[in-house]
């Protein structure tokens, strides 16, 4: 019995402890007070990944930009998309089914060589970072992506 209530107690302090450390968090991202708001409506990004999850996180990070979200998981999806609509951005995983994110994009530089492209991807070195600058991708973002450093890569870019 004693060692019950010990536990209990044990897990109610973590618990509060977790909940005042979040508040914390919170309120010190408030006070930052960092405008992330922006009105793209006159935008069309194409997000091309094959991992389903990180789709829906960009289009959930990107939805309050008012931007047109289109999306591929694959390169034909994405030259599709390409033909038929005009993009103003382009974020694109490096490591697609069927053909690497390098050669889509020197297929888009031949067809579309003023559309920016941001690599998205976990390769996170430095050296990866200097291979996509050299290969023509406009920037490079290492996943996790903050939605944060998200929106100041595409500032950059739509204008």
């Amino acid at each position: 019995m004693f060692l019950q209530n010990v536990i209990d107690i044990t897990i109610k302090d973590v618990l509060d402890h977790c909940f005042l450390f979040k508040n914390y968090v919170n309120f010190t991202h408030y006070k930052k007070k960092v405008d992330l708001n922006r009105d793209w409506n006159k935008f069309s990004i194409l997000v091309v990944d094959d991992d389903i999850t990180s789709v829906i996180l960009f289009e959930e990070f990107l939805s309050s930009t008012k931007a047109l979200i289109f999306t591929a998981s694959c390169s034909e999806e994405a030259l599709n998309t390409l033909k038929k609509s005009q993009i103003d951005l382009i974020l694109m995983d490096l490591q697609l089914q069927g053909m690497s994110g390098f050669i889509l994009l020197s297929i888009i530089r031949e067809l579309y060589p003023n559309i920016p492209v941001i690599a998205e991807t976990a390769y996170a070195s430095a050296d990866d970072r200097r291979k996509c600058i050299a290969s023509g991708f406009n920037s490079f973002l290492s996943k996790p992506i903050s939605f944060e450093l998200l929106v100041h890569e595409m500032d950059k870019y739509l204008q």
